[in-house]
């Protein structure tokens, strides 16, 4: 896939996920360097540059549990779901774009909506 999305944050944000497959991934290193700079520092890429993850912690469940909803509701607009491991004060997303067998634009314009989502609650 051509990388569409350039340094301006707000690309993301406007960007809609899209189906893709593993002949659509572009180099994995330029999507991170092009990518991940755009989101919350707390984004990483795990080390076989497979998953895009992120834990967040929360005052207490019912905080957790609006955050599961709306990643629930953004995750069907998308079509595009992560997998969320939910505990008590603190949710784990983990992106990965299963028919690319591994990160995609799409991972991380999911990550880019879920900051803004978590920026406009502060």
């Amino acid at each position: 896939m051509p990388s569409i999305i350039n340094s301006n944050p707000m690309e993301l944000l406007r960007a809609q996920c899209r189906e893709v497959s593993e002949s659509d991934r572009i180099d994995i290193a330029t999507m991170i360097n092009d990518y991940l700079g755009q989101l919350h520092p707390d984004w990483v890429v795990d080390q076989n540059h497979q998953t895009l993850d992120r834990q967040f912690s929360f005052k207490d469940y019912f905080e957790v549990m609006l955050f599961a909803n709306y990643v629930a509701a953004l995750s069907s607009q998308e079509n595009h779901h992560p997998k969320m491991t939910l505990e008590y004060k603190t949710a784990l997303l983990e992106y990965h774009t299963h028919s690319a067998q591994g990160l995609s634009i799409n991972d991380f314009i999911c990550a880019a909506k879920i900051d803004q989502y978590l920026g406009s609650l502060s």
